[in-house]
């Protein structure tokens, strides 16, 4: 009775986490591709939006489309001390312990650090598949190249998302990044079950599929007659304040309807369609009234 009291219970099994099993993946699947034995100094998860995402992103960094079902779905980037340390290694046989400089991304570095990718991602998304972040990596794959951090927001949805940070040693004293983004997936379509008459759905769907026209405009200006008579081919025309954030989308007499960011889809310009900004009340000055100073004085 006694010796059943005090023996040893065995504890029990710690749960799997994504940090626990990143550091393996990321350490086999720089093994396995390019033969590098580098070890995972620290593994950091974190969330937000594309915006802020961007603006953690070097100039010089590598990036990389991830895809779920052909639609871009989040990135992942390797910063420039990674991509020239993956370089060293399958070029010169080691990696100097110095850092590299920094230079623009080239086609040759694209294809020596892709095999890397081809192999990391899957084994992201198969040890995260029975964690907390299992449904945000089902479906991902490896996609094209994106050649600019600032193209991302014009590319990507605009949803949240879960970040994985990696940071490596790949000799003593260099250490390189590896951020990976996951979109959030979409909410799956709830179907509905149409309520009106077979008539009354029959108009509503010619109605609906009448033609109509909108008009995407990033930018207005007024010029005179003689500036309009004198512009040439290849003369440039400055849009003051103009972003590529700021796209309003019009319908009849120039009513907005929506709001847009101007970007590329499939090689195509496009715009990705946001909800417009509510409409504000400003304060305006009474006519006859001298709107006093903020100090006070007169």
């Amino acid at each position: 009775m006694l010796r059943q009291m005090v023996r040893t219970i065995a504890p029990e099994p710690a749960p799997v986490t994504p940090t626990r099993t990143l550091r393996l993946a990321a350490e086999r699947a720089m093994e396995l591709s390019i033969g590098l034995a580098a070890s995972v100094a620290w593994v950091e998860l974190d969330e937000g939006q594309i915006d802020g995402l961007t603006a953690s992103l070097q100039g010089d960094a590598m990036i990389t489309m991830l895809e779920r079902r052909a639609q871009p779905s989040g990135y992942v980037a390797c910063d420039n001390q990674m991509r020239a340390a993956l370089i060293e290694h399958q070029t010169t046989g080691r990696v100097r312990p110095r850092d590299a400089p920094g230079r623009p991304v080239t086609a040759t570095d694209r294809a020596l650090v892709r095999p890397l990718l081809l192999a990391l991602i899957p084994e992201v998304v198969s040890v995260c598949a029975a964690t907390e972040l299992g449904d945000w990596v089902t479906d991902i794959s490896l996609g094209d190249a994106i050649d600019a951090p600032r193209r991302l927001p014009m590319t990507l949805p605009d949803r949240p998302y879960r970040v994985i940070r990696l940071s490596l040693t790949l000799a003593e004293g260099r250490i390189g990044q590896i951020q990976i983004a996951f979109a959030q997936k979409d909410a799956p379509a709830k179907p509905v079950t149409p309520k009106q008459s077979d008539w009354t759905v029959q108009l509503q769907s010619q109605v609906m599929a009448a033609p109509t026209e909108i008009t995407a405009v990033l930018h207005r200006m007024s010029l005179s007659l003689e500036a309009i008579e004198g512009l040439q081919i290849g003369q440039l025309l400055p849009l003051s304040g103009a972003t590529v954030a700021h796209v309003r989308v019009e319908g009849r007499d120039r009513e907005l309807l929506l709001q847009g960011r101007l970007g590329q889809i499939s090689g195509q310009r496009a715009v990705r369609v946001e909800p417009a900004a509510p409409r504000t009340l400003q304060e305006v000055p009474v006519p006859g009234t001298t709107p006093a100073l903020e100090n006070g004085n007169g």
